[in-house]
């Protein structure tokens, strides 16, 4: 776990203060309450870079959201979850095709996101009209997702914090879903600007969290041994599949979707 602290802005609202003070007990790290105004951009910027020792990622409620802000680069924007994408994808975009919702409709198929992250996938599945559960182990970007659950419980279903492969695993019969989806995060690149911000941000957040090959590859099996209909594994173009060779896989630019079909 990198050097964390938790903050929020002043004054700050008791539910917020109380959610803020639970995670740094949970995390071992400080919760602070950042000068009045730090939600401005110049001087949440001013504020990061006064903070001594400076932390590698701080869990920041702005006042109307909890994000994370990279100490790193003050000048960065904040990240939060359940954003969506700039460019929405229909049903048709490659992920649309891996779930298999190119050719029926989405309505009634039950999603089983394994690996919650920023939630961006599990909006765009929700907006289509899967059923979609959310699994997120991190207790810091599962007060992300919970956090934009609330602003928007239409589009971000409620998350559940935990170990993944441990809930798949008790499902009952009747529980379990159609697909389920892994996207475990991809390892570093070795050009730093390569990088998205915001993937960037949630890698220094994770460190090493994630890389854990073996723990992954249970994952996937578990998931195997449950869905009714696929698994679907998000993998970078050129990476090695994560499990056993695939049914079939569906390509994009940035991106590869393993299909796996049970």
């Amino acid at each position: 776990m990198p050097e964390l602290l938790v903050a929020s802005t002043t004054p700050v609202d008791p539910r917020i203060r109380a959610e803020g003070q639970q995670l740094a007990v949970t995390l071992g790290v400080a919760f602070v309450e950042a000068p009045l105004g730090a939600a401005d951009p110049a001087a949440r910027k001013a504020w990061l870079a006064a903070i001594t020792p400076r932390p590698a990622v701080v869990v920041f409620h702005d006042g109307e959201a909890w994000t994370l802000l990279d100490a790193g680069k003050p000048e960065s924007e904040p990240v939060r979850a359940g954003v969506a994408r700039t460019n929405p994808v229909g049903r048709s975009s490659p992920l649309g095709r891996a779930l298999g919702v190119h050719k029926r409709v989405a309505d009634g198929l039950t999603v089983l996101d394994a690996t919650g992250g920023l939630g961006r996938d599990a909006l765009t599945m929700s907006r289509w009209g899967c059923h979609v559960t959310l699994i997120e182990r991190s207790a810091v970007m599962a007060l992300l997702l919970a956090d934009a659950h609330r602003r928007d419980p239409s589009s971000i279903p409620a998350v559940i914090h935990a170990e993944a492969t441990a809930v798949i695993a008790a499902l009952p019969d009747g529980a379990r879903p159609d697909v389920i989806y892994l996207d475990p995060m991809h390892p570093p690149r070795r050009k730093a600007a390569e990088v998205k911000h915001d993937l960037a941000v949630l890698g220094k957040l994770l460190g090493d969290q994630r890389h854990d090959v073996s723990a992954e590859q249970r994952l996937w099996e578990v998931a195997c041994e449950c869905a009714r209909h696929r698994v679907v594994v998000k993998r970078p173009p050129h990476a090695p599949p994560l499990g056993a060779a695939p049914a079939h896989s569906v390509n994009s630019t940035r991106v590869r979707f393993d299909v796996y079909l049970t």
